[in-house]
């Protein structure tokens, strides 16, 4: 009987649950899980560890909440180490992995409430930074381009009970993401305020995984923060973030009514400085807008805490 409703569950996954927005629950890492975009120095290591709390629950049609109950709620508890090497002042080689430690759907059926639930090792990501500027004015202006991509190096294929789970729970997305980015930063040494900006772009190839046919989405994202030094050891920034996802597509390149749509993000972050290149981040995300294709699940908050060391070799 358990597996009959997780494969009524499945069904149901694959059609709705698939079709969550933003980092409600959705295949793969969390886009940005390193929490900087910024270049290294020559032959200084970073490594950052971080942990992320995701939590979605309400429906939404277009910008207006919908009363639905078809999934209770969904959440995830996720860890994160990064690592970024300077290879000399132009360009920086930044990896990631992820591993999610639960992942979870509680489903609403007709008998009751059944969980469903994943955890296992998430993608891989992999970019070079180049920096555009000068070295000579890099201390206040600072512009970064990134090209890289996302590798499914992770579970892709999670069963319970028997049945597949749906792809949205999986820990890997099952997607090679091909991704760029630029970033820019500006703070003069006399100002109490500065400012960055960043933009993102990410493309997925199409999975052919048995029945599975599906493709993502095109993600866009956009950020603007204005970040400042309340003293030396401690810094307060405030983030605006725009994120944009294109239908996501089965077989026969039929788009997926409920997928895609826009979301805008407030995002307040806090760095300490701890000890000697070592920095504490934390920082929360929460939806203040958002305009969905369909009836999708959303994110209701997230947030992230992470530890940084920086060491030179």
């Amino acid at each position: 009987m358990k597996k009959i409703i997780y494969f009524i569950a499945t069904l149901f996954g694959l059609f709705v649950a698939d079709a969550a927005i933003a980092q409600c629950c959705a295949a793969g890492n969390p886009v940005g899980g390193d929490g900087s975009q910024d270049a290294m120095k020559k032959n200084q290591l970073s490594v950052f560890a971080a942990y992320r709390y995701s939590y979605s629950r309400d429906y939404y049609h277009l910008s207006q909440k919908e009363d639905i109950q078809n999934i209770e709620k969904s959440f995830y508890n996720y860890g994160s180490l990064s690592l970024s090497y300077g290879i000399n002042w132009r360009f920086t080689l930044h990896s990631e992995m992820g591993y999610y430690f639960d992942k979870v759907q509680v489903v609403n059926l007709t008998g009751g409430q059944e969980t469903i639930e994943a955890k296992g090792i998430g993608d891989m990501s992999l970019n070079l930074r180049y920096s555009l500027l000068p070295q000579k004015i890099v201390n206040e202006n600072r512009l970064v381009f990134s090209l890289g991509g996302r590798f499914p190096v992770g579970q892709f294929n999670e069963v319970q009970d028997g049945v597949k789970i749906p792809v949205a729970l999986q820990p890997s997305s099952g997607a090679l993401k091909v991704n760029s980015s630029l970033f820019y930063s500006h703070k003069n040494e006399d100002a109490q305020i500065g400012w960055s900006a960043f933009a993102f772009f990410e493309w997925s190839n199409q999975i052919n995984e048995g029945l599975i046919v599906y493709k993502y989405g095109n993600l866009f994202l956009l950020e603007a923060t204005a970040f400042y030094p309340v003293k030396s050891s401690t810094v307060i920034s405030l983030s605006s973030k725009a994120e944009f996802r294109s239908m996501d597509k089965k077989e026969n390149d039929l788009g997926i009514e409920s997928s895609g749509g826009m979301v805008l993000y407030i995002k307040p972050k806090i760095q300490l400085k701890i000890a000697h290149d070592l920095y504490l981040h934390t920082f929360g995300e929460v939806p203040v807008y958002k305009y969905v294709n369909g009836y999708q699940l959303t994110n209701l908050f997230a947030f992230q805490v992470g530890l940084r060391k920086s060491f030179s070799l």
